[in-house]
């Protein structure tokens, strides 16, 4: 038995499918992070808004 091209390719091709596999779901999960951080501060901004709001100190936005 001898190992041919076509196995090396075979066996190149599955490892780099799995290792695809992992990489898209470690990405995935570190975009969920991301995104729920990003609406955690938005959320916090938004109650810090209608705080002051509430208490007639909002200014409206600096542009």
């Amino acid at each position: 038995m001898s190992f041919t091209l076509g196995d090396a390719l075979f066996q190149l091709f599955s490892i780099g499918l799995v290792v695809l596999i992992i990489v898209l779901i470690m990405s995935f999960f570190r975009s969920n992070k991301k995104r729920k951080n990003q609406l955690d501060r938005m959320k916090q901004k938004i109650n810090e808004i209608d705080a002051q709001i509430k208490k007639g100190n909002y200014e409206g936005p600096n542009i």
